[in-house]
């Protein structure tokens, strides 16, 4: 209540109520901004549940990556990639042998 008669006190509002009326009116447009906002997160969250377009297989991925990391080990911009060094054929460099 403090705030109220403040911001009446100093003249940027005429009454009490009139603090309270542009208070709600703010509160209201925020809340309807956040719903909003949950409705947009909704969508955009069912739309790659909705699609029926097969995925790509985990092997389909690891092998452009090993493909990719290849590609870069030739090209010289490593010295040994991880999946060289997994194989043990980077003594080199020490990689963390993955946990499977």
């Amino acid at each position: 209540m403090l705030l109220v008669r403040s911001a009446v006190a100093t003249g940027e509002y005429a009454s009490s109520s009139e603090v309270i009326r542009d208070a709600l009116r703010d509160w209201t447009h925020e809340r309807s901004l956040r719903q909003q906002g949950v409705a947009e997160l909704r969508a955009v969250w069912q739309e790659p549940l909705n699609d029926k377009t097969p995925g790509v297989t985990v092997d389909a991925v690891l092998a452009g990556l090993e493909r990719k990391y290849q590609a870069m080990a030739e090209a010289g911009e490593f010295d040994c990639v991880m999946i060289d060094a997994a194989r043990g054929l980077c003594p080199s460099r020490e990689f963390p042998q993955p946990a499977f």
